[in-house]
């Protein structure tokens, strides 16, 4: 598996697309086996859809590794994917947009031990809930981000499952392989 990830991180630094590859990388570090495959497996889902992974010729690289993935977990596609795109899809934008004060603040309430999984998705969907446009510091185009996530956030019953998916999406990306290069300074 990690050899697996590597190869699609690698094909997609070699295209520019850095923060998807660290994206990729970033799945690497989950906690259990388990969760390192989830994880790797929303992130390739999330992958997939995009327009800009065929144009960049790394769609090959993303599809052979779904199919590895689910020959070992049997399945691919869950209920969560929607969720975890979008919450994605805004980090993303957070991250490459200017929001990083949001991005610190969605990333704050995931992860906060001292909140239950449903203590966590109550708050970050009041959090999100209060990134209206022109409030300060949150990017322009990040609406229907914003609309998408909220849209999604009340489907599921399992707080603790999404509470898991939330945390893959708002995980840091890990250093990309043009960062590892970069010298220090």
């Amino acid at each position: 598996m990690y050899r697996l990830a590597l190869r699609v991180a690698d094909a997609l630094d070699d295209a520019g697309l850095d923060l998807w590859a660290s994206g990729i990388r970033s799945c690497l570090d989950a906690r259990t086996t388990l969760a390192r495959q989830q994880h790797l497996v929303v992130e390739l889902v999330r992958l997939r859809q995009s327009s800009a992974i065929r144009v960049a010729g790394c769609a090959d690289d993303v599809e052979q590794a779904l199919a590895r993935l689910e020959l070992g977990l049997g399945e691919v596609d869950v209920p969560q994917q929607p969720l975890y795109s979008a919450v994605r899809g805004l980090a993303d934008h957070l991250e490459l947009a200017g929001g990083r004060t949001w991005l610190r603040r969605l990333r704050a309430v995931v992860f906060d031990p001292d909140r239950s999984p449903a203590a966590r998705v109550t708050r970050l969907g009041e959090v999100v809930d209060r990134m209206e446009p022109g409030t300060d510091g949150l990017p322009e185009g990040s609406t229907p981000l914003v609309r998408a996530v909220l849209e999604r956030l009340d489907r599921h019953r399992d707080q603790r499952t999404v509470a898991a998916y939330l945390e893959f999406a708002l995980t840091p990306p890990a250093p990309s392989r043009s960062a590892e290069a970069s010298p220090a300074g």
